[in-house]
């Protein structure tokens, strides 16, 4: 679980979660990939009510604002920093299932240190945990390894197979001790998956 170059490896882990959003519908669609997209105007942050609530076959008319900002944040400290406060308030406000996916999926591109609380407590939330995993995958380290090594302990079922893919996905070498007891577990998908992480 180590890599000669740890910040090309989570640029290359950041493209391949890109393009599995968007086969899942999650960006594709949306305009985020699209650079003709129109700017959005305004501030964010009173997008996230009506972002927050959103369910399949509504209008996508926030989220499509959201995601032209996202867009042009290259380069932009504070513009960056304002996406990633509203998808924090998304994320915050109990959102649906698939307002959170959307959210975890631009964090992505604009996530921080700021959205650690909050991707945090969803990995003690089964109903949350798999997003949180998808957004955390390519954070920088060390912080968000933290995160994940934390929340191991605590979870459970299909939740701790997640976090101990998502681990083995960082290759995080500091997450071996954690890692090697669960391959001898008597749940059989946690000790596969404690052993490809280990793997890797």
């Amino acid at each position: 679980m180590t890599s000669s170059n740890p910040q090309k490896t989570l640029m290359a882990m950041k493209q391949k979660l890109l393009l599995t959003a968007s086969s899942l519908g999650l960006v594709c669609g949306l305009g985020l990939m699209n650079a003709g997209a129109a700017p959005a105007t305004g501030p964010l942050q009173p997008l996230a009510k009506d972002a927050a609530r959103y369910e399949a076959g509504a209008s996508l008319g926030a989220w499509r604002q959201l995601e032209a900002q996202v867009n042009q944040v290259a380069g932009d400290r504070a513009r960056r920093a304002a996406a990633e406060a509203t998808l924090i308030e998304i994320l915050q406000q109990d959102p649906t299932p698939e307002a959170r996916q959307r959210a975890c999926a631009l964090l992505v591109m604009v996530g921080g240190e700021n959205c650690l609380p909050v991707l945090a407590k969803m990995l003690s939330q089964p109903d949350a945990v798999s997003a949180a995993c998808h957004a955390l995958a390519t954070m920088p380290r060390p912080r968000a390894d933290i995160v994940l090594r934390e929340a191991l302990p605590q979870a459970s079922g299909l939740a701790r197979v997640q976090i101990i893919n998502t681990l083995g996905d960082r290759r995080d070498a500091g997450a071996v001790p954690l890692l090697t007891p669960f391959t001898l577990d008597p749940d059989t998908l946690t000790a596969e998956a404690a052993l490809a992480a280990l793997g890797k």
